[in-house]
């Protein structure tokens, strides 16, 4: 039993009184029990002592005036869902407020008391809610709702929401199918079209800003987000942006929206941040328990309870000077290798002249050479990120001049693109009869090999795929293509190809398998026609094709 618990008998409200004090001097608000063995009975809080004082019900016994339905609480009931639950409780029972946490076992026996004060700031307690259920808010719930009892999940698409519940979304991300049929089976996740449906303290908004096609920056979504959020806020509660933004946006746009939009004052009763997802998509999962998450927020006030909140997820935290070097590191981090990607791109193109492979003489500069590490070219730069994020980080919210790179690496690393399939029409022209239509086989669908993805956002194969139908006869194949097709109406998405039947075989993104693949199942090639893999990313074996008397072509 606890050394400083009062035990309520045969003393009167007076004695009982007298023995609050002494616990009031050593620092100790504990309630008074009446024990039946040890089983709680009953109790008598400070609270209804001083009532009964100014009744004058002095002489009286104590144990007469005890609440024999306290409210009480179990180990399982100490989690994120805590602060909720409290809440609940008073507003069921009509209480103004609990001042007191009685944790007890199955039989009602005293285990621990706590103060609600002490509790309710603490992030262990408090409900966490992702706004926005796509690539980057799905991995963030499941990770969250591994480390707690539970997360909320709010997205405005229905049709979304209610797939979610059925253990269906619609990308790959490694183990996170396993691990959203297993959250779900336990009931952890917490699905809502509705954000006024989920009570929570933490909010996560996992939209950003969208590139229009004129690459005009669109804040919409995440404008809408924040405005839904503000109108719901209570005391103490945070928002952290996540998605990509504008240089200045959470400082300058966020925080107006926020203290317009609710009764409050950022970095004085309600939290603002950013916290920017850096992750690589098809391991986002492994990446967020081992990959530095850079924080920020719009006040020290800010920062101090964003990096509390943080700590307690995730194993290490970079902490940003302010919400614009956070948004600054995530632009400029895609923006750099989108960069890098184009001065090999540009490469590959003066190459071109001098009929020279890109991709051997890059291995040939980067051999022995450790200041060099040039990449090796590509066909485009594929993906929702690296596309957008250069122009994102060219249009400041200030207006002063952004990043002034963008529009020459975007500019190359697009035509990289339009060169592939120029070079594709040379061949034609060269080795093929020029009336007829060619049989061409597009192996890789998704924008990139590894880690494995279905995500065929800018992907370079669907762009080849569009600009050379009509003048080929073309079929794809992925190797996640069964997935592809539950999620995608391709007609020409074939599950198994006959490879020796095609006059021209693309390897378009960098996986293992398409290599394997062809050198597993070509034949040699005994006709008279041509037969040409074509292998931007000179990951096949030039004398192996050439056993099989097939032309190996790279950029």
């Amino acid at each position: 039993m606890f050394k400083n618990v009062i035990k309520i008998k045969n003393q009167t409200v007076i004695q009982i009184e007298n023995e609050f004090k002494k616990n009031l001097l050593d620092g100790n608000f504990f309630p008074a029990f009446q024990f039946e063995g040890k089983k709680i009975k009953g109790i008598l809080t400070l609270g209804d002592l001083r009532r009964l004082i100014k009744r004058g019900k002095l002489e009286e016994k104590a144990k007469k005036f005890i609440n024999k339905k306290p409210v009480y609480f179990y180990q399982k009931d100490l989690n994120n869902d805590l602060i909720n639950n409290i809440k609940s409780r008073i507003k069921d029972k009509n209480l103004k407020n609990i001042d007191d946490i009685i944790l007890v076992d199955k039989s009602k026996r005293l285990l621990d008391i706590f103060k609600f004060n002490d509790l309710k700031n603490s992030f262990k307690y408090k409900k966490i809610c992702v706004v926005g259920a796509g690539h980057i808010g799905l991995p963030l719930t499941i990770f969250l709702s591994l480390k707690t009892s539970g997360v909320n999940l709010y997205d405005k698409d229905k049709k979304k929401i209610n797939l979610l519940k059925k253990n269906e979304f619609n990308f790959y991300e490694k183990n996170l199918d396993k691990f959203l049929i297993s959250e779900n089976s336990k009931k952890k996740i917490n699905y809502a079209s509705d954000i006024k449906a989920l009570n929570s303290q933490i909010y996560i908004v996992c939209v950003g800003t969208i590139l229009k096609k004129n690459k005009v920056c669109d804040n919409k979504l995440i404008i809408n987000a924040i405005k839904q959020i503000s109108k719901i806020l209570k005391p103490n509660d945070i928002i952290i942006l996540r998605g990509t933004v504008q240089v200045g946006f959470t400082s300058n746009i966020a925080k107006k929206i926020v203290e317009g939009n609710s009764n409050f004052k950022v970095g004085k009763n309600v939290y603002l941040g950013f916290m920017p997802e850096r992750l690589l998509e098809g391991d986002s999962l492994n990446e967020l328990n081992s990959l530095p998450q850079i924080i920020s927020g719009v006040t020290n006030n800010c920062l101090i309870q964003i990096k509390e909140f943080s700590s307690g997820y995730f194993n290490r935290t970079i902490v940003a000077k302010s919400t614009e070097e956070a948004e600054i590191i995530k632009l400029c981090s895609n923006s750099f290798r989108d960069l890098n990607f184009s001065f090999a791109n540009e490469i590959s193109r003066l190459c071109e002249y001098y009929n020279l492979s890109a991709n051997e003489l890059i291995e040939k500069s980067n051999f022995g050479y450790s200041r060099n590490n040039i990449p090796l070219p590509s066909i485009g730069v594929g993906g929702f990120c690296l596309p957008k994020d250069p122009y994102i980080f060219s249009k400041l919210i200030n207006k002063k001049k952004g990043y002034k790179l963008s529009h020459i690496s975007r500019e190359i690393n697009d035509h990289s693109i339009d060169q592939a399939i120029n070079k594709l029409s040379t061949l034609k022209q060269k080795y093929f009869n020029k009336t007829n239509k060619l049989k061409m086989l597009i192996l890789g669908v998704a924008f990139k090999g590894l880690p494995e993805t279905i995500d065929l956002r800018n992907s370079p194969s669907i762009s080849i795929y569009e600009s050379l139908k009509k003048k080929y006869d073309i079929n794809l194949y992925d190797i996640n293509g069964q997935i592809l097709r539950k999620y995608f109406n391709f007609k020409k998405l074939i599950m198994r190809p006959n490879l020796n039947s095609y006059d021209l075989v693309l390897i378009i993104n960098k996986h293992p398998h398409y290599s394997d693949l062809f050198f597993k199942n070509v034949k040699k090639n005994m006709s008279k026609k041509n037969k040409i893999l074509f292998d931007p990313w000179n990951i096949a074996d030039k004398k192996v094709c050439k056993s099989v008397n097939w032309l190996h072509v790279t950029i």
